[in-house]
């Protein structure tokens, strides 16, 4: 599991998965499955615990991303960082319309 503190703790990853551009498929708010460099999905789920902003990476056999079980951010959360900020920035923009 890894705690997302802030965008420079994940910008190489960032520009890592700008140039890989792997598929990302969300899933429901907050779970995405993310195209690995074997041609399997990544399950990246993103929590809010305590406070705190955290993301988990699976491969396809469930078991964790290597990066991931160092506490260090993989291409796969970098990738599908920037469809979770939006679709929160949504879901947070029909909650106050409504």
């Amino acid at each position: 599991m890894l705690i997302l503190k802030s965008a420079a703790q994940i910008k190489n990853q960032i520009e890592k998965a700008r140039q890989l551009k792997p598929l990302v498929r969300p899933v429901e708010p907050r779970r995405y499955l993310v195209r690995n460099s074997e041609g399997g999905m990544n399950r990246v789920q993103f929590l809010f615990v305590n406070g705190q902003r955290l993301a988990t990476c699976q491969r396809p056999d469930a078991t964790p991303c290597p990066a991931n079980q160092h506490g260090l951010a993989c291409v796969h959360v970098a990738a599908s960082v920037g469809h979770h900020i939006v679709t929160m920035m949504e879901l947070r923009a029909r909650a106050v319309a409504a």
